[in-house]
């Protein structure tokens, strides 16, 4: 599964900084990835020892998410840093869903600095990065935490998760077939056990969002308090960090949008309006849906 880059050598300036040379460690990986394949990888970087150069030690991932392979791992003490290589789509939020195909790669040293780059196939590239403050994102989180550095902190507050919560208790039990009142799709709410108005469901949300941290909803996890969701359990709880936990559990759950549908679609008109009508007062989520 692993192999050293077909050329032995990275053509790394010793006096070069740590963005630089992971630049040139993208520019490396690209042009290996020039067959078309875009075999997903994990990546690591050797640095020169007893006169050897750099070396890489690329080992394939399998499966549909490259990324939910990471979870657990730790870098080997031996690895300077750690990255991914994957093919991917780039565009624009407002375009289209599909957009252009090409290769993405992410990198980033146990200094923190970190860079990601796509080579798309028309020509097109795009670079983030280049700095230590961390990249907000699933493959740059995983690749941090395999290094145990921190990632991009959490929302303020979990506003967004109890919503997420609430939304995802009514879905399950519509979908059932159980007929909803609006008492009852108030008692599934985390914060409200009894008959309220949308106004005062929303004002339990922000209340409960301002008191409940990502540290608590964590913690729930590793002592298993709370049940594995969406691939994390109290183990992989443990190795992330709350920054990371918050962005893989809100954008793992469908957006507010299709639940709403869904409960718009099971629930009588003048219940599911009202439901409609609290998540119209809650926080919005932090960051576009993936």
């Amino acid at each position: 599964m692993s192999s050293t880059h077909p050329s032995g050598v990275l053509p790394i300036d010793a006096d070069a900084t740590s963005a630089d040379w992971l630049r040139s460690l993208a520019v490396e990986l690209h042009e290996a990835g020039r067959d078309g394949e875009w075999r997903p990888m994990l990546v690591g970087v050797v640095p020169p020892f007893a006169g050897r150069p750099h070396q890489l030690d690329l080992q394939t991932l399998t499966g549909a998410d490259p990324v939910e392979q990471l979870l657990g791992l730790v870098a080997p003490d031996v690895w300077c840093a750690v990255g991914l290589l994957t093919g991917g789509r780039a565009r624009l939020l407002d375009e289209p869903a599909s957009g252009s195909p090409g290769e993405f790669v992410h990198l980033v040293d146990r200094h923190g600095v970190s860079v990601s780059t796509w080579h798309g196939v028309d020509g097109a590239t795009i670079e983030i990065g280049g700095g230590p403050r961390p990249v907000e994102g699933r493959a740059a989180d995983a690749c941090r935490r395999m290094l145990r550095l921190p990632t991009a902190p959490p929302p303020g507050d979990t506003s967004s998760f109890v919503v997420d919560v609430w939304l995802g208790r009514v879905v399950e039990v519509a979908r059932a077939g159980t007929h909803l009142t609006w008492d009852d799709v108030v008692a599934l709410h985390p914060a409200a056990v009894r008959s309220c108005t949308p106004a005062e469901a929303a004002r339990r949300t922000t209340a409960l969002g301002s008191r409940l941290s990502w540290s608590d909803i964590r913690l729930g996890f590793v002592e298993g308090e709370i049940e594995s969701f969406a691939g994390i359990d109290s183990c992989i709880a443990e190795w992330m960090d709350d920054g990371m936990l918050a962005r893989w559990m809100l954008g793992s759950v469908p957006p507010w949008s299709s639940l709403l549908e869904i409960i718009d679609a099971r629930l009588p008109p003048a219940v599911s309006d009202l439901v409609i009508a609290t998540v119209g007062m809650c926080p919005p989520v932090p960051w576009p849906a993936p």
